[in-house]
């Protein structure tokens, strides 16, 4: 997967389950050790930019 993959795959998350509040996104309980720095770094930087927008 690669880093734009990886923000667009979180947009869509937020987007989805995050509507109306109670969703907290977060990998699902550790980071595993195959993913990239760059697909980590692509997730945080997205979910900081999607998260007001669905709360709007």
């Amino acid at each position: 997967m690669t880093p734009e993959e990886a923000a667009q795959h979180t947009k869509e998350v937020i987007h989805t389950l995050g509507k109306g509040g109670g969703y907290i996104i977060s990998p699902s309980q550790e980071v595993m050790r195959d993913i990239s720095i760059e697909n980590i770094i692509a997730m945080v930087k997205t979910i900081r930019e999607e998260r007001d927008k669905v709360f709007d």
